[in-house]
C-alpha cells in the first residue's frame, strides 16, 4: 500500500484509506464487542463527514477479522443497527464490501451476520486480501456489463 489516506489505529481496530488505490481496510483486534462497532461507525461516519467525495470515489471496503479472538453475542444486532445508518447517510449499493475470515467458524458466523444486515448482495466473506481484491474488481466488472 502506497499513499496518503485517512488513517486511524487503536488496540481494537485499525482503518486506512489509501488515496492511490481508493480501499477501506479495516482490521479487527481481539474481542468484538458491541462498544467496539459503535466506535469504529461513529469514525467511519466522521471520516465521510469530512471527505464527502470518498463515497463516490471508493471502489470497495476490505473488513479483516482474522486477528478477532472473539465476538460477543450481541455484537450481531449492534452491527446490523450500524450499518442500518450508515446505509440510510450514505448510498454505498455499488461500493463492494469483502470480509476475511480466519477459519470456517468465523466465516459462519460472519455470512450469518453478513445476510441480515443492508444490501448483503454486495457483500462477500473471502479467506485472503487477495481474494478481497478480486471480489471488488469483479464487482465492478460486473456493475459496468450491467444497463442502466
Amino acid at each position: 500500500m502506497s499513499g496518503s489516506g485517512i488513517r486511524v489505529d487503536n488496540e481494537h481496530f485499525s482503518a486506512n484509506y489509501d488515496f492511490d488505490d481508493r480501499i477501506l481496510r479495516v482490521r479487527y483486534k481481539g474481542q468484538l464487542t458491541p462498544a467496539l462497532s459503535t466506535h469504529f461507525y461513529q469514525w467511519l461516519i466522521g471520516a465521510l463527514k469530512d471527505n464527502p467525495h470518498l463515497i463516490t470515489e471508493a471502489r470497495g471496503s476490505i473488513y479483516d477479522f482474522r486477528d478477532v479472538s472473539e465476538v460477543a453475542n450481541a455484537n450481531m444486532s449492534s452491527s446490523q443497527r450500524q450499518s442500518q445508518q450508515v446505509n440510510q447517510q450514505v448510498d454505498l449499493q455499488n461500493h463492494p464490501v469483502a470480509l476475511i475470515a480466519k477459519d470456517s467458524v468465523q466465516r459462519a458466523l460472519l455470512t450469518a451476520t453478513m445476510r441480515i444486515s443492508p444490501q448483503h448482495d454486495r457483500k462477500r466473506v473471502v479467506g485472503s486480501e487477495a481474494e478481497a481484491i478480486a471480489y471488488i474488481e469483479s464487482f465492478h466488472k460486473q456493475q459496468e456489463r450491467q444497463p442502466e
